[in-house]
C-alpha cells in the first residue's frame, strides 16, 4: 500500500493496542523493514502511549530494533521484557479456567529490568485535549520537518524533546544498517553537540562529543573550540570549564 500510495511517511499508531498475538505483527514488520523506500529515519513513526500494552510492546520493540522509527507519545503501559502467550487451563479440583503466561519475552536490549518502551518525542495527552479533539501525539508528526539529511533528523529530535538516549539510539542504527553505513557522520554530531552546548546541555554535549570522538578522532579540536567560544561569552560558568576539562582528558589520551 505505501508504494502503490507513494507516501511520503507512515505512521503506526499502538497508543490503544493492548495486546494480541506476536507473531500476526510479524508480517507488517517485516514489509516495513524490507521498503527502503519509506523505512528511512524521519519517514517512519510509531505512537505509543500509557495504554500500549503486552504483545503491543513487543511490537514496539520490534520497530525499536529493526526499524528507522521515530517514537512519539508516552512510555509504553507494559515493559518489553514480560511473560504472555496465555493458555486457558481448568484447574482439576474447582474447575475454575485461568491463563498462564507460557512465553517469557525478552527486551532486544541487555536491560530486562526496563520498565517500558519512552518515546522519542514526548507528546503527552490530556482531558483537555481529548475533549477539544487535540491530537498531541499526531500534531508532533506532522510537525516534524521534512528534512532527510541525518544531521537535521538528530537536531530536530532534540528539539522536539528528545534525550540523549535516543541520539545514542539513532546515531548506533545509523551506522550499523548497511544502507547508511558509510555515511559520514563527523559534522552532524558536531554540529549537534554545538547545539547542545548552547542550549545548556553540557552532559548530552559532552556525551554527544565523546561518541564523534570515538569514530572520529580529529572531531575532538572542533568540539573545544566550540567549548571555547561559549566560554568566552560566558567565562564564570564553572559548567563550562568541567566540560572544557573533560574535552582535554580526552585530547590528553590520544
Amino acid at each position: 500500500m505505501v508504494g502503490s500510495h507513494s507516501a511520503k511517511r507512515l505512521v503506526i499508531d499502538l497508543r490503544d493496542c493492548h495486546g494480541g498475538d506476536n507473531q500476526k505483527f510479524r508480517a507488517l514488520l517485516l514489509a516495513l523493514i524490507r521498503d527502503v523506500t519509506i523505512n528511512q529515519p524521519g519517514k517512519v513513526f510509531v505512537i505509543i502511549g500509557r495504554a500500549t500494552f503486552s504483545a503491543a510492546v513487543n511490537a514496539a520493540s520490534d520497530l525499536e530494533r529493526l526499524s528507522n522509527a521515530i517514537f512519539v507519545g508516552e512510555p509504553t503501559a507494559g515493559a518489553p521484557s514480560s511473560w504472555g502467550d496465555p493458555r486457558k487451563i481448568t484447574l482439576p479440583n474447582s474447575g475454575l479456567i485461568v491463563g498462564v503466561s507460557t512465553i517469557d519475552w525478552r527486551d532486544w536490549t541487555p536491560d530486562v529490568s526496563r520498565p517500558w518502551i519512552a518515546p522519542d518525542i514526548p507528546a503527552a495527552a490530556s482531558s483537555a485535549d481529548h475533549f477539544a479533539g487535540r491530537e498531541p501525539a499526531m500534531d508532533a508528526v506532522f510537525c516534524f520537518p521534512r528534512q532527510t539529511a541525518f544531521g537535521d533528523i538528530l537536531e530536530n529530535v532534540v528539539r522536539a524533546g528528545g534525550g540523549i538516549e535516543t541520539i545514542m539510539r539513532l546515531y548506533y542504527r545509523q551506522k550499523s544498517d548497511a544502507v547508511w553505513a558509510d555515511e559520514a557522520t563527523e559534522q552532524a554530531m558536531q554540529r549537534l553537540g554545538a547545539y547542545m552546548v548552547s542550549t545548556k546541555a553540557y552532559r548530552e554535549a559532552l556525551v554527544t562529543f565523546k561518541i564523534n570522538f570515538r569514530d572520529y578522532p580529529a572531531s575532538l579540536s572542533a568540539a573545544l573550540q566550540t567549548v571555547q567560544k561559549a566560554q568566552e561569552s560566558d567565562p564564570q560558568n564553572q559548567a563550562l570549564t568541567d566540560l572544557a576539562a573533560k574535552l582535554n582528558d580526552l585530547k590528553r589520551l590520544q
